[in-house]
């Protein structure tokens, strides 16, 4: 049950009628809950004390969304003007309260504040320091005496509703279906709060054929239901729940509630597969089918419609809202609506495709706090991608993923790989029931990310993808920073330095060791980023879905791309790389750095050891994914991985050779190199 503020003297508890939980009017400890009870959403506190009082709130924005903000709503019912200098605002008795100026609220007049929680929102300049929780929240106003004047219980909210007073019944907290920001509630629809959610006799999960599920709700609900993804409203199939539903297939199972004088309630929704149970963790997204695989509307349909004109659907970045669901050994371990849309460029045109998962309030949840990566997961996700290896899918689907293995070991040394990487975790994937085939859940390289790896305030910080576009942040210091390499001599010591101070050396170095050594021709997919309050810009890896491939682990990368005009296939800039490198010390450093990692990262017993326990892993599934999608055969996927052994065991001497050539080094002064490394 979700945590929800109480009146005084009020308790809350599940109601043996209905088995819903509900607030008691009288609390009984120790005894059964058969005091009169009410809705979760209802509060029955006095009047405001004052004609000035809260009358609406809304705690479920979205920054993409028509409710962009949280906000609190203030009306003056009074005959006379109201001068707020000194009140304030806040969500509990003793916590962090907003102050108003010395603005003054006419007779009949409603003021909002918006809650963004960082007062330099810059839209508004009633902007508190707080943001609301869509669970509830307790809503204070003070006078300027530190008087309350008003308290005001919002009860849970879900995305394009908020809750507030009406005229004449301000006893009484309701749910508006559609909010009034600045206006009158008078003459709305309200509702006394939302239906209580069915509840299955089954999380999901593997069950055999003739299944039988049942569904808890109480007498006076109606209960609708339907098996394949879509959401269930009043025209779906009516649940008539003292009979079971019988499931004798793969199904995603969803139902709804509703009762007179409630909004429907949150959907509850299941997967159920009645399959051979899979070795690794399982991940269903269930969503309304036409969104998803329509000619008109389905983001991962083919056909060439309006989602982006003249071009597939599958090219659309627009959003579809879906469950997902995540279960390790059919047990489920995490569940929650999100937001879907289409991930990767050139991989989006193979069968299998990558998906974005998106948290936000708009779905229901802003974060997960599951650790998908286990001792490597981060505090808490607010992104994912479901990801098919790439342009790997159809050869060793493993590749990129292997490499952030490497990566990740590394770190057990004194001086590992200082790149960020993404986390891989193996799973089978389903769509609606449907077998999906062999995925990947990995982190997302982005701003949250950073601020949940190492403490970065949101907002302020530059993420530069493709050396030449912003993800996040701004150009302006990036592109400041080629350009003064590039119009610089980088033997000058000050001129050194200066780069120095604001680059990570040894990240720049490593990111351009990893991709050379691995053989990745696709070194255009660069990311590099910076904290604003004085960080470094340090590197990030990812989409190696070429390395250790036949094709390219003998190519000289440290001579064609780093020392070259330009690298990647989307003939990036490579300046800084390129005169750091006419630097006498940063050069010595870079084939330090490059000799240690040759002899401890890419060490071939350590690899080897790597590419056989990812291997082990996907091994059961790749029999599924092939009947499913035809690639990668058994005898090519096979060939792939056996190539791949062969390339680490071969590639330390190319890299000392490559060494050698791009440097002018002879062997004996590069044996002088090893040997100081070595100590």
């Amino acid at each position: 049950m979700t945590a929800f503020p109480l009146n005084p003297n009020v308790s809350c508890g599940r109601d043996p009628k209905s088995g819903e939980f509900r607030q008691f009017s009288s609390p009984t400890p120790g005894r059964a809950n058969t005091t009169y009870s009410y809705p979760l959403t209802q509060s029955v506190g006095a009047d405001p004390l004052t004609p000035l009082y809260i009358s609406e709130a809304l705690c479920v924005s979205d920054n993409e969304g028509e409710f962009d903000r949280d906000y609190v709503e203030l009306h003056n019912a009074g005959a006379k003007a109201v001068s707020l200098d000194g009140y304030t605002l806040a969500k509990s008795r003793e916590g962090n309260r907003y102050a108003f100026p010395d603005v003054t609220l006419a007779a009949g007049e409603y003021l909002i504040v918006y809650c963004v929680g960082d007062t330099r929102d810059g839209k508004s300049e009633l902007t508190a320091p707080f943001k609301l929780n869509q669970g509830g929240e307790e809503l204070y106003l003070f006078d300027g005496g530190g008087r309350i004047l008003d308290v005001m219980r919002t009860g849970p909210q879900t995305y394009g509703h908020s809750s507030g007073r009406v005229p004449g019944r301000t006893h009484q907290v309701f749910v508006f279906e559609t909010p009034t920001p600045g206006r009158s509630n008078d003459g709305v629809a309200v509702y006394e709060g939302y239906a209580p959610a069915p509840m299955f006799s089954s999380e999901g999960g593997y069950v055999k054929a003739g299944f039988a599920l049942s569904c808890d709700a109480p007498a006076d609900c109606e209960i609708h239901v339907t098996t394949d993804g879509t959401l269930p409203d009043r025209s779906s199939g009516r649940w008539q729940t003292d009979k079971p539903l019988v499931i004798e297939q793969n199904a995603v199972v969803s139902a709804v509630a509703y009762r007179d004088g409630c909004l429907p309630s949150r959907v509850t929704t299941a997967t159920f597969l009645t399959e051979t149970p899979h070795t690794i963790p399982v991940v269903s997204v269930s969503s309304p089918p036409d969104g998803l695989f329509s000619r008109e509307t389905g983001i991962l349909s083919k056909a060439v419609n309006q989602l982006v004109p003249g071009k597939a659907n599958y090219l659309s970045d627009e959003k579809r809202e879906a469950t997902f669901e995540y279960f390790i050994d059919g047990q489920k371990a995490v569940s929650f609506r999100c937001g879907l849309k289409m991930a990767g460029d050139y991989s989006r045109r193979f069968p299998q495709k990558g998906m974005a998962v998106i948290m936000s309030e708009r779905y229901g949840v802003n974060a997960c706090y599951f650790p998908f990566f286990g001792a490597y997961s981060p505090s808490k996700t607010e992104s994912l991608l479901l990801r098919p290896s790439g342009q790997d899918w159809l050869r060793a689907h493993l590749r990129d993923e292997f490499c952030s293995r490497i990566v990740r070991a590394s770190a057990a040394d004194d001086s590992g790989v200082h790149c960020d990487y993404q986390e891989a975790q193996p799973v089978a994937l389903y769509i609606n029931g449907e077998y999906w085939g062999l995925y990947y859940i990995r982190e997302k390289l982005n701003e949250d990310y950073l601020v949940n790896r190492y403490g970065y305030t949101k907002g302020h910080i530059d993420i530069i993808k493709w050396e030449g576009s912003v993800q996040s942040g701004s150009l302006t210091e990036w592109k400041a920073l080629l350009d003064f390499c590039a119009d610089n001599d980088m033997q000058d010591e000050a001129n050194y330095r200066y780069v120095c101070d604001r680059v990570d050396v040894d990240s720049l170095i490593d990111w351009w060791v990893f991709e050379t050594y691995v053989g990745n021709d696709d070194t255009g997919n660069v990311r590099c980023c910076r904290d604003r309050n004085g960080g470094k810009w340090h590197w990030m890896l990812f989409d190696l879905d070429d390395a250790f491939h036949l094709s390219y682990y003998r190519v000289n990368y440290i001579k064609k791309y780093a020392m070259g005009p330009t690298h990647g296939l989307a003939g990036c800039r490579n300046t800084l790389i390129r005169r750091m490198l006419t630097n006498p010390d940063f050069r010595d450093r870079f084939i330090r750095r490059y000799l240690y990692h040759i002899n401890t990262t890419f060490d071939p017993e350590r690899l080897g050891g790597l590419l056989d326990e990812l291997q082990s892993e996907i091994d059961p599934e790749m029999s599924r994914q092939y009947e499913r999608w035809g690639k990668p055969s058994s005898g090519f996927y096979t060939y792939n991985i056996n190539a791949m052994h062969r390339i680490i065991k071969a590639k330390p001497a190319i890299a000392r050779r490559h060494l050698r050539e791009a440097f002018g080094l002879t062997e004996e002064k590069l044996a002088v190199y090893e040997k100081d490394v070595a100590k």
